[in-house]
């Protein structure tokens, strides 16, 4: 995969666990960017991760 497919697909686990289709995610997104983004959320992403790109 490019960098970019990479990407996109982060982008699209993002808007899956955010349940927001319309969420801009760029390379200097971060937690603070994000108002439901909690410790929480930050680990249903790192999970979400791992099981999309077999870590």
């Amino acid at each position: 995969m490019s960098r970019e497919e990479v990407f996109e697909e982060v982008r699209k686990i993002f808007r899956d666990n955010f349940d927001d289709e319309e969420l801009v995610i760029v390379d200097e997104t971060n937690s603070k960017d994000i108002e439901d983004w909690d410790s929480i959320e930050h680990i249903n992403l790192v999970i979400a991760m791992e099981k999309r790109f077999g870590l």
